[in-house]
């Protein structure tokens, strides 16, 4: 499985004197540079960083926040060593600055994401007779040997073992397992699989599910952010609980000498997130298929509907969701149910259900009963039982003509 690339080593600054050491773990980054003289004034927030890691690839790292600086040795022959927290950092063969709209995609993975799918449908080891196996190998092995004559290599041989009781793992080539149209362009989830050639170890596919967010205009690294939040936060919803990003990355129109602008593919950054998974994430198990409260394997059409209303609804509902959703994934205790309360308070009012007024019948039904229960003997029983009135709550005591509360 693809993780956060982890990198701890020489940063060469381009825009910045001095030399540095950089560290990326995906979700905590620092950046440190070694001062060199004193005409630049390290003692500040910056808002980029640009710069070449030890191993040639480019990183840009943005909204760059000054923690301090460290003296090393004493003070006419030492160094001073400053401290930077970036909140963002890209790693591509490219610069990226934080204003251009230059990001065309954005892809990403999550700890539970499996847990939406049983997979049974695009992976299976299956059982077949010898005769339909003998079939299938001698199908690849004519399409092995029209890629030789294609480019002069020598004749494959067909020399294959075969048991009593042969077995094929089984990839059903499905790439896209959905696709969702959305105001600000589309949400895919895709499979990205891997096989290997097959050894004496085995053989055998390797998969990972990804949401994929395709916009239909170029947007800035900023901009990213927000959609990405608002589909995770569906995600955490159908799975009961908190969900640790595994991996970003950022779709990048290619460059011309890339071997995928021809085919008009997109170079694919990393893109560390600083404290992304600062969320107080759960110990216990996620949510599995037969659990979880909407997937896209047993009610795809219904899925991709609840993904477009939800996306589409985020700037009028993201913060009665996200009210919601503090109380939602912690223990239950009267903080959760505050939470819940909140939540509908600042729903927006076409949502919540129209004021009524108790029609005339009802309202002299009620009184009627006031009126018999006020005439019973007193006792502490009729002054626990308030009555809805039209005007209130109202008690049926008529000592001193309790208000209404």
């Amino acid at each position: 499985m693809k993780k956060f690339s982890q990198y701890s080593g020489v940063f060469i600054p381009e825009n910045l004197p001095g030399a540095g050491y950089l560290s990326l773990s995906g979700s905590e980054n620092s950046f440190s540079v070694v001062a060199e003289g004193e005409s630049y004034s390290y003692e500040r927030n910056l808002e980029t960083i640009l710069g070449k890691l030890d191993d040639g690839r480019l990183c840009s790292l943005h909204n760059c926040i000054y923690l301090g600086y460290r003296r090393n040795g004493g003070r006419e022959d030492g160094t001073i060593r400053h401290h930077y927290y970036p909140n963002f950092a890209v790693v591509s063969g490219r610069y990226i600055e934080a204003e251009p709209r230059c990001i065309h995609a954005a892809r990403y993975h999550f700890e539970s994401l499996f847990n939406l799918f049983t997979g049974l449908e695009m992976f299976r080891n299956l059982i077949v007779s010898r005769d339909a196996v003998e079939r299938i190998l001698q199908d690849e092995y004519q399409k092995r040997q029209e890629i030789a004559d294609k480019n002069r290599w020598e004749n494959p041989k067909y020399n294959q073992v075969m048991g009593p009781h042969p077995s094929l793992a089984y990839y059903s080539g499905k790439f896209e397992i959905c696709e969702v149209p959305i105001l600000w362009g589309v949400v895919r989830l895709l499979n990205l699989t891997t096989s290997d050639s097959g050894s004496i170890r085995g053989v055998g596919f390797s998969n990972e599910v990804v949401v994929e967010l395709e916009f239909e205009q170029p947007c800035r690294l900023t901009d990213v952010l927000e959609p990405i939040r608002t589909l995770h936060s569906l995600f955490e919803l159908c799975l009961g609980q908190r969900q640790a990003y595994k991996w970003i990355q950022l779709g990048l129109e290619p460059l011309p000498s890339s071997r995928g602008a021809e085919q008009g593919l997109l170079d694919w950054a990393d893109f560390h997130w600083s404290g992304c998974n600062d969320r107080q994430l759960s110990d216990e198990e996620a949510a599995s298929v037969p659990e979880v409260l909407l997937d896209p394997e047993r009610r795809l059409n219904e899925f991709c509907q609840v993904v477009s209303a939800w996306t589409n609804s985020a700037d009028r509902l993201s913060e009665a969701r996200n009210r919601f959703a503090n109380g939602f994934y912690e223990n239950y205790s009267v903080d959760r149910l505050v939470s819940a309360a909140n939540m509908f308070d600042i729903l927006p009012d076409d949502l919540c259900p129209p004021d009524s007024s108790l029609s005339k019948e009802l309202v002299s039904a009620v009184d009627e009963c006031k009126r018999l229960i006020k005439s019973l003997p007193q006792s502490a029983e009729r002054e626990l039982g308030p009555f809805q009135s039209g005007q209130g709550w109202q008690s049926v005591s008529d000592k001193e003509g309790v208000a209404s509360v």
